[in-house]
């Protein structure tokens, strides 16, 4: 085959178009202590839409990363005071973002070098001299790189929400709650911090959806997770186990602090008016608690709470037995 020559650097063959971020989000920072190459880099980053800002020895390098939070960052292999390397090391340990590109640069093709960068953590290597069109090229891969894992991770963040979540009323489901569970219950086994777990349920519930409809059900329990989320405390839990029913897992506490916190719950709900459609519904609650040390056993909590939910039922309701 014929050999082909490098192609010859040419600003107008660069797509200026391929990457459009917004004026305050488009930094390259450039450390290298070559000011030609400063110069070389500007002209092509300026065609991408991105603004290029330098420094010329390391120190000044990561103050400026630290400063300006770039989208980017070029590095040269070879510098004075801190190589490149020792420089990648720094940013990869520090607490900027972890999936920022960097893109080394050296005059030297080492293959060692060059797989050390990449071991910790660089996005790509370019050789100097630097050719403009690879220079493009390589910067807006590694953009695009960033750009669909961000994307994926929001997907994923959305994902685990949606997994964990009860879509009604937007606390934890059944499976989210039990794995909080299964947290203390570990916890107590490993450090001996005690919990409580209030499984509390909304009396009358079937007719409310008989007298008001289904819609105004929906409304009820929506409201009442909310009621439930403001009187339990910031570290603590709450999730629906399904239908009318929903449990609290309460942290660090022993039995009487997690009955407090149960009639505060239960009394907040009696207080609370729900406005559905311009008619008031008001609803009380019933709860049955247990705690661990009563047993060490997740199911032995749940059956033993809702032992206790049962009593408070058949005992005249809006009430929480322990």
């Amino acid at each position: 085959s014929v050999p082909r020559e490098c192609p010859e650097y040419n600003e107008d063959e660069v797509d200026s178009n391929v990457i459009n971020l917004d004026a305050d989000d488009n930094l390259v920072v450039l450390v290298d202590d070559d000011v030609a190459m400063h110069d070389l880099i500007k002209r092509t980053i300026s065609k991408l839409n991105l603004t290029l800002i330098g420094a010329t020895n390391s120190e000044k390098g990561m103050e400026l990363i630290r400063e300006v939070k770039p989208k980017l960052i070029l590095l040269d292999v070879l510098m004075p005071d801190m190589n490149g390397i020792e420089v990648l090391n720094e940013i990869r340990k520090s607490d900027l973002q972890s999936d920022l590109p960097v893109i080394m640069v050296s005059g030297f093709d080492d293959v060692r070098s060059i797989a050390k960068c990449i071991a910790i953590g660089a996005s790509d290597y370019l050789s100097k001299p630097v050719d403009g069109i690879v220079l493009g090229a390589k910067v807006v891969a590694a953009l695009e790189r960033k750009a669909l894992r961000n994307k994926a991770n929001k997907l994923m963040d959305q994902l685990t929400i949606q997994a964990t979540t009860d879509q009604l009323t937007g606390i934890k489901n059944r499976r989210s709650i039990y794995d909080e569970l299964d947290k203390l219950v570990d916890n107590f086994q490993l450090k001996k911090i005690e919990f409580g777990i209030i499984i509390l349920d909304i009396d009358f519930f079937k007719s409310v959806n008989d007298t008001h409809g289904h819609h105004a059900g929906d409304v009820v329990l929506v409201e009442a997770a909310k009621c439930f989320s403001k009187n339990i405390r910031s570290n603590d839990f709450i999730g629906r186990q399904g239908g009318e029913e929903f449990l609290a897992l309460i942290d660090n506490v022993d039995i009487k602090e997690t009955t407090k916190i149960a009639e505060r719950v239960r009394s907040a709900i009696e207080e609370n008016i729900i406005d559905v459609d311009g008619t008031n519904i008001n609803i009380t609650v019933s709860g049955g608690i247990a705690h661990s040390s009563e047993t060490k056993e997740r199911d032995s909590l749940i059956n033993l709470a809702d032992e206790r939910l049962y009593v408070a039922k058949e005992s005249g309701r809006n009430k929480i037995i322990n």
